[in-house]
């Protein structure tokens, strides 16, 4: 078990080009953080840059409190399971768990012992005598994870581990890697650009964007509020209203006149935001102050299976909206959206 510290890496491959900038990160001893964000924004760099296979120009990296910056990569006792599963195609799966065991010099029995114990956990001790060719995507990847938990790491890092599988193997496959992580207390640092798979395991998760980390926080706040308009368009959010002004702590004046109060935002918000499931759509203007009512009409809808989601012209723009499929508005009907005061959030840039 180990805790992880990493203090000002930064990364640069041609002393111009900036690719990490002051990437500061800490996973507590049996903690799963996740570098959540889109292809090219780093969050594999600083994985790699973590485990040794990529030098940083600068920055520290800490496990329990010991710096480990310089110390070669097969001395750092980190386990790796890659995109691609890597498994050797002419080892069996019992042989394949088994390399990292006998590259240390595990003998028999207890190499044995470990290999069983482990294939049991991922649900293929059956399959030890198989080889990859013969396993399908969603096993091999369970032998890759049991080959890097086998041996016993201080930390384990995975790399978009379930990109190449199907949407019901990666559910599968998600709870799995969630359920052995606790259940062996083993720390974690999980890379993906899936939102809803990155939520559903982590502790913690760091929203990266252009080599930094612009929201790190849990998995909840960082969906109920997120601290920038990136991070907000990352995890869903799709309706944004520039702010001109503060008229108090709650009322703000929107750059096309109109004025919405936002019990989440601040003074100093730039825009304000609303997930598409949190606005209401009404057939008729309700008997209110009209405050945070906006008059709309349907400019065509798509079918979601439990809802129907809309877009719809405003004089905000246009506005999408996710509602139930108890009821369907036809384009070009007339509406009025309602945007809770509580479910609205205020932006920085």
């Amino acid at each position: 078990m180990a805790a992880l510290d990493v203090k000002n890496l930064a990364l640069s491959y041609d002393g111009k080009t900036q690719i990490l900038n002051d990437i500061n990160l800490h996973v507590q001893d049996g903690e799963l953080v996740s570098l959540l964000g889109p292809s090219g924004c780093g969050k594999t760099t600083t994985l790699r840059s973590i485990a040794g296979l990529i030098k940083a120009n600068q920055g520290q990296i800490f496990v329990n409190g010991k710096d480990i910056s310089k110390v070669a990569v097969y001395k750092r006792n980190f386990g790796m399971v890659f995109q691609s599963y890597a498994l050797f195609p002419h080892l069996n799966v019992a042989d394949n768990v088994a390399f990292g065991l006998k590259n240390k010099h595990v003998r028999e029995p207890e190499l044995s012992k470990k290999v069983d114990e482990m294939l049991d956990m991922v649900g293929l001790l059956d399959y030890k005598k198989r080889f990859p060719s013969e396993l399908s995507g969603g096993q091999q990847q369970r032998v890759s994870l049991a080959r890097s938990l086998v041996t016993e790491p201080d930390l384990l890092f995975l790399d978009e581990p379930l990109s190449n599988l199907d949407a019901k193997l990666r559910v599968e496959m998600r709870e799995m890697i969630r359920a052995i992580q606790q259940r062996l207390k083993l720390t974690m640092l999980f890379v993906t650009h899936d939102q809803s798979e990155c939520f559903a395991i982590s502790d913690h998760v760091a929203v990266m964007n252009r080599g930094t980390i612009e929201q790190f926080d849990s998995s909840e706040k960082i969906y109920h509020e997120p601290a920038t308009e990136f991070v907000a368009r990352f995890i869903g959010y799709e309706n944004f209203f520039s702010v001109t002004k503060s008229l108090d702590r709650q009322h703000f004046l929107l750059k096309e006149g109109q004025v919405f109060k936002a019990a989440g935002a601040s003074p100093n918000s730039s825009s304000l935001t609303i997930r598409p499931e949190n606005i209401d759509i009404l057939e008729t203007q309700p008997d209110a102050d009209g405050q945070n009512i906006l008059p709309g009409e349907v400019l065509f809808s798509t079918y979601l299976g439990d809802s129907y989601r809309y877009e719809i012209q405003t004089a905000l723009g246009t506005v999408i909206a996710v509602s139930s499929s108890d009821k369907k508005y036809p384009a070009g009907q007339a509406v009025f959206l309602d945007f809770p005061s509580r479910k609205l959030l205020g932006l920085n840039k």
